[in-house]
C-alpha cells in the first residue's frame, strides 16, 4: 500500500478545514467582496459565490498554517488600486482583481516560472497545492 504524498496530505488537510468552515458565513466586510456582481446569473452565480467563499477560506487557512502566507503580496496593491480608480468601489476592485487572478491561472498544473500563474506569486504553500485544492473543491 502506497503512502499518501505530501501534496495529497496538504490538500486533504486544507480541504477538510475549509469544508468544516463553509457553513459559517464570512465576516461582513468580506461578504460584500464575495457577493460583488460580476455579471453572472442563476446557477453560474451560485457556483461562483460558492467557489469564491471556498477560495477565501482556503486563503484564511493558508495564513493560519504557513508562516510565508502571512507575508503581503505587495504587487497586488497596484492592481487593486488601478481597478478602484475605474470602479470607485473597494468591494468591486478587490472582487474584480481576485476574479482576474483566478481566471488567469492555467487550467493545468501551473509551472512556477509561468507568468500567468499568480498562485505561485502569492506567499504561501505554492501553486501546486493551490491548483490541486481548487480542483478538489470544484470536483466536490
Amino acid at each position: 500500500m502506497a503512502l499518501p504524498s505530501v501534496r495529497d496530505t496538504l490538500v486533504a488537510r486544507i480541504f477538510g478545514i475549509v469544508e468544516g468552515r463553509r457553513e459559517d458565513g464570512p465576516p461582513a466586510p468580506v461578504a460584500g467582496v464575495l457577493a460583488a456582481d460580476l455579471g453572472l446569473a442563476g446557477g453560474e452565480a451560485q457556483l461562483e459565490a460558492d467557489l469564491r467563499h471556498a477560495g477565501y477560506l482556503a486563503r484564511v487557512v493558508e495564513v493560519e498554517l504557513f508562516e510565508p502566507a502571512r507575508q503581503p503580496a505587495q504587487w497586488l496593491e497596484g492592481m487593486i488600486t488601478e481597478r478602484f480608480i475605474s470602479t470607485a468601489s473597494w468591494d468591486e476592485a478587490v472582487a474584480g482583481t481576485c476574479a482576474q487572478l483566478a481566471r488567469s491561472e492555467p487550467l493545468g498544473k501551473p509551472s512556477p516560472d509561468d507568468e500567468t500563474a499568480m498562485s505561485w506569486r502569492v506567499p504561501g504553500p505554492g501553486g501546486h497545492v493551490r491548483h490541486f485544492l481548487a480542483r478538489r473543491t470544484i470536483e466536490d
